[in-house]
């Protein structure tokens, strides 16, 4: 539908599909799922040539890969990561906020650390935040007027938009 409205309206426009490879990046994700971090890499790679043989997007590739580098990602989700908690310590509509995603997200946060208590998963929806935050300059750096089209969960799309504007939408999904 998307992509039918900006044809309608005459309106040039890259569809382009990011696979998260900082994902990769983190320890606790790489022993949650048992694989090290070249393993993790290699099947994201290969998602990424399953999905470009649909011919559906202008371009399918890995985030950091294509549109920064690992010391740059790392370094930009530190600063995003300090900004985040900054505000969650200093204003309480944010807190509240962060705290009712954190909620929202209880079930799967409790597949993925099962013995994680429920008054530390603010603490994930940080680190996570963090990640948007710094999808979203990252994307802004690398691309005039984009949109995001988010698939996962509606309540992290405060994080894309946390240091600048950026429009963002998310496609109907239950979670």
């Amino acid at each position: 539908n998307i992509k039918e409205f900006f044809n309608l309206n005459n309106k040039s426009f890259s569809y382009d599909v990011y696979y998260g490879d900082f994902e990769s990046y983190s320890d606790e994700n790489c022993s949650r799922l048992e694989i090290n971090k070249n393993l993790f890499l290699t099947k994201l790679k290969k998602s990424v040539q399953k999905m470009k043989e649909h011919n559906q997007f202008n371009n399918v590739n890995l985030f950091v890969d294509k549109l920064s580098n690992e010391t740059e990602w790392n370094e930009q989700k530190k600063i995003n990561k300090n900004k985040i908690i900054y505000r969650y310590n200093n204003d309480s509509n944010f807190k509240k906020e962060l705290n009712e995603i954190a909620r929202s997200r209880k079930m799967l946060y409790l597949n993925w650390f099962p013995n994680l208590i429920l008054e530390e998963y603010y603490k994930l929806v940080i680190d996570q935040g963090a990640e948007y935050a710094t999808m979203g300059d990252i994307i802004l750096k690398n691309y005039i007027n984009p949109l995001i089209i988010g698939a996962d969960h509606p309540r992290m799309k405060i994080f894309y938009y946390f240091n600048n504007e950026i429009p963002v939408i998310y496609l109907n999904k239950g979670y």
